[in-house]
Formats: C-alpha cells, structure tokens, sequence
C-alpha cells in the first residue's frame, strides 16, 4: 500500500523543523532568555530585532566559528 503524499510531506518537514531549531532553549522571555548555541541559532536573531521585538532577550552560551562556510562567504 502506497504511503499518502500529504504524510510523506509532513514526516519530512516535520524531520527538517526539529533538526534545525530556531534558538538552542528558551522562549525569548526575560525569565526564559533564547539561547545561542550555534551560527544558525546566531542567524536567527535577525529575525527578532526592531521596535516590536524589544521585549526579546537572547543569551549566547557557545563559542561560535564564523569562519566557515557558508558564514565566510559573500556578505557574511
């Protein structure tokens, strides 16, 4: 029996999502602070600055090499 393509979809896409999440912890409270652990979680920051995000609060809690691909290329 062929498996359905929507549930393909979601096993892959869901395997994607949690293997690449956006901050290392946290919920980006004061209390629960984001925490930084990778160049991704690093990247992901941008996301959360301006005026409406003023109230985010990060922490990084690794060192972190830039100085690999792909963050040492082009613009990064």
């Amino acid at each position: 029996m062929p498996i359905p393509i929507f549930l393909l979809l979601f096993v892959i896409t869901s395997a994607f999502a949690n293997s690449h999440d956006e901050f290392a912890g946290g919920s980006g409270t004061a209390g629960d602070i984001w925490l930084i652990a990778t160049a991704w979680h690093l990247d992901n920051v941008r996301n959360y600055i301006g005026g409406a995000h003023s109230d985010k609060h990060f922490k990084q809690i690794a060192d972190i090499d830039l100085g690999m691909p792909p963050w040492n290329h082009g613009e990064g």
